[in-house]
């Protein structure tokens, strides 16, 4: 009996192979795989350089050159520059204050022949007034010259020369205050003090000029 449904089954099957194509492909198709879809990749990005404020080392100014002292305005300033505050003239100290009337830190006086001039303010406790005038020039002959103008001053009426000071020198002094005059060689240096309320100390006049002068030799000590 089995031998019979085998046979009717091969039968069957004859009819069915016949039909078939010649070029079927039986061969089982591969099981289709999962590919991700692509992403895009973000672009790079500079890094904007550090600056001061993310803590970057500031870059240094440049220091500030050295006064040119090969000119008279220059040496002036040079010496203002290197004037102390307060300074000391005997026993007294000038404290460095603007012009009274101006406001200036410095007043430079106009029609000055040849040279340049410098004019400081001074103030003490004592309720003195001061103010130095360092003026230099391009010769001693135009510096002598200065030192004729300045000296019509009414203060030097009665003036005395200072053995230990350079010369020309005239230190002098009345009702309108007190007031010196020094040339050395292209420099004139004049000290007024119209006001000096001190009697104890005596005339700052004098004391106060050596203190410029120490300072105007160094300046010109290092031209």
């Amino acid at each position: 009996m089995r031998l019979k449904i085998l046979l009717l089954c091969f039968v069957a099957s004859i009819p069915l192979a016949a039909c078939a194509p010649e070029n079927l492909d039986i061969t089982p198709s591969p099981t289709a795989t999962f590919t991700p879809e692509p992403t895009n990749t973000p672009a790079p990005t500079n890094t904007p350089a550090p600056t001061s404020e993310a803590g970057a080392e500031a870059t240094p100014e440049p220091e500030a050159s050295a006064a040119d002292t090969s000119t008279p305005l220059g040496v002036v300033e040079a010496v203002i520059a290197a004037l102390p505050n307060p300074i000391n003239a005997g026993t007294i100290q000038w404290q460095r204050i603007d012009d009274p009337t101006t406001g200036a830190e410095i007043v430079y006086p106009p029609n000055i022949q040849d040279g340049a001039a410098g004019r400081v303010y001074f103030s003490e406790r004592g309720g003195g007034a001061a103010d130095v005038t360092i003026a230099m020039f391009e010769s001693e002959e135009a510096a002598s010259a200065y030192f004729e103008q300045r000296s019509g001053d009414r203060r030097l009426e009665s003036s005395t020369e200072e053995a230990n000071l350079p010369t020309p020198n005239m230190f002098g002094g009345g009702t309108y205050g007190s007031m010196g005059l020094i040339q050395d060689g292209e420099l004139v240096l004049v000290v007024s003090i119209p006001r000096f309320s001190s009697t104890v100390s005596g005339n700052p006049t004098i004391p106060m000029a050596r203190q410029f002068l120490q300072i105007i030799d160094q300046i010109r000590g290092a031209e």
